[in-house]
């Protein structure tokens, strides 16, 4: 066995080297109380002011909070009501508002939640001092990431260099930006507008389904609730027939449902998931709860529920008429044929597991005399024939140089440029790190030409030790390589 089994780690210290060197700090037990630079007010402790390794329920040593068979105390308040003995999600009492000193996570301010911010933004109006379930006001339409400090004049402009270029997101972003210094516009009075500047987009009132119950289509004066949804088009007329589903059939009727048009937006409703309706969340639901059904686990093999079809313990069920790769027949998989030959380790040379999951120490076996110890070029036998190997037509018996079958220059692979196809002396590539090199012959950096034939890999050995049968490549393959 190398030295690796024995050697010690890289970087390990003892104690005593760790303390001269690292700051190792002995195993020597601190004294009780000693937290290690830990303040003791942060220190977990029990009722009566014990800590250590006692339960943090019942007081007792020997076992965990996690692990106590003791009815469970509840010895602090409940979030929600302030009485003791329950906790939040178990309260039934309505909530009492309990007195904060914190920050304010929306202002910075202290002396108020984020709930109760005086500074917080309505996110449907953005106006302040109550929120989005409580506002009555209109939609604030417009999106946040517009450019500041452009007046009307630059912003028509924009809005037709984007319009040239034809680039819908440039379009969109100058569309919003002049609208928003222009709030009187209508969408009508809009498309009036492009079509008599020759604009190429338009703006197509569509007949189409809202998203969900949390959205709703928003003109732009901040409206609400209506009918059609804005498409920006370049083209008044649907391009597929895919799309012509609710497409206006007139520019009239286009201008006519402009003023029934906006763009879909949240509504910011809540929305309750336990009864599906918008107006108050699943927390204030007044219906009972209702149970969610957990999605089964089914196995696809033998259709029963409990296990997938990795851990099914039935066997493999045969659906569709499969075919067997090893043999051809239908009603088994491969891995079922009674023809398949038996599973053999590439290392230990037994059946029944692969190599990769193989345990066992290694076995070498011969190619050419087919026994255990040594590989074929260290074999001390003659050379087998019935074992040689030929490379152009994959038999036995005799080697490629005798062949009768026609070469098979798919075979073979140049030394010079490692591709399959040609030999050295066909390779139309000059020859890899000598320019001057002859191209007809077979070269090497270390011999220098050589007088092989062309693709000498069909010739009986590369020199005289294989010809005498110690080239193991030669021998016929067997279960296991020497590498």
């Amino acid at each position: 066995m190398s030295d690796w089994d024995t050697a010690p780690a890289s970087g390990w210290v003892d104690d005593s080297t760790a303390q001269a060197t690292a700051g190792w700090v002995d195993s020597t037990p601190a004294p009780a109380g000693d937290y290690s630079g830990i303040d003791p007010e942060h220190v977990s402790k029990h009722e009566d002011g014990v800590d250590g390794d006692t339960c943090h329920n019942c007081g007792q040593s020997g076992h965990f909070k996690s692990d106590c068979t003791e009815p469970r105390k509840n010895s602090g308040e409940c979030f929600n009501c302030g009485e003791v003995g329950h906790n939040k999600a178990d309260c039934s009492n309505p909530a009492v508002e309990r007195a904060f000193s914190g920050t304010c996570r929306g202002c910075g301010e202290e002396g108020h939640r984020s709930s109760a911010c005086p500074q917080a933004v309505c996110k449907k109006c953005s106006a302040t001092g109550h929120t989005a379930t409580e506002c009555s006001g209109k939609f604030n339409v417009y999106p946040e990431d517009l450019p500041e400090g452009v007046d009307a004049d630059q912003a028509w402009d924009n809005l037709v260099d984007a319009d040239a270029t034809g680039d819908v997101d440039d379009f969109i972003q100058a569309f919003w930006a002049y609208c928003k210094l222009a709030p009187e516009l209508t969408l009508v009075q809009l498309e009036e507008c492009f079509r008599e500047t020759d604009f190429k987009y338009y703006l197509i009132a569509k007949e189409q389904t809202v998203p969900s119950k949390v959205h709703t289509n928003v003109d732009l004066q901040g409206n609400g609730d209506k009918t059609f949804q804005i498409s920006f088009q370049k083209t008044p007329k649907p391009r597929r027939a895919i799309l012509s589903e609710g497409w206006p059939k007139s520019p009239e009727e286009n201008l006519e449902r402009l003023q029934d048009a906006g763009f879909s937006m949240d509504n910011m409703k809540p929305y309750c998931r336990n009864c599906g309706e918008v107006g108050h969340s699943m927390k204030s639901c007044p219906q009972e709860p209702q149970m969610v059904e957990k999605p089964k686990v089914a196995c696809s093999n033998c259709d029963q529920e409990g296990h997938y079809i990795r851990d099914c313990p039935n066997a493999r069920a045969v659906r569709g008429g499969v075919e067997c790769k090893h043999c051809g027949l239908s009603g088994h998989f491969v891995r079922d044929c009674p023809t398949k030959p038996a599973e053999v380790c590439h290392n230990c040379q037994r059946e029944g597991h692969r190599s990769s999951d193989c345990v066992n120490e290694r076995v070498i076996i011969c190619r050419n005399c087919e026994k255990e110890g040594h590989t074929g070029r260290d074999c001390p036998e003659e050379v087998n024939m019935a074992n040689v190997f030929c490379r152009n037509c994959e038999k036995k018996g005799h080697y490629a140089k005798d062949c009768s079958e026609p070469k098979d220059w798919s075979k073979v692979k140049c030394r010079n440029c490692e591709e399959f196809g040609h030999g050295a002396g066909r390779c139309p590539n000059p020859p890899v790190g000598q320019d001057d090199a002859p191209a007809d012959q077979n070269y090497t950096a270390e011999a220098g030409p050589s007088t092989a034939p062309e693709g000498d890999w069909m010739s009986a050995g590369a020199g005289a030790a294989d010809a005498g049968g110690a080239g193991d490549w030669n021998a016929a393959p067997a279960a296991v390589s020497a590498w």
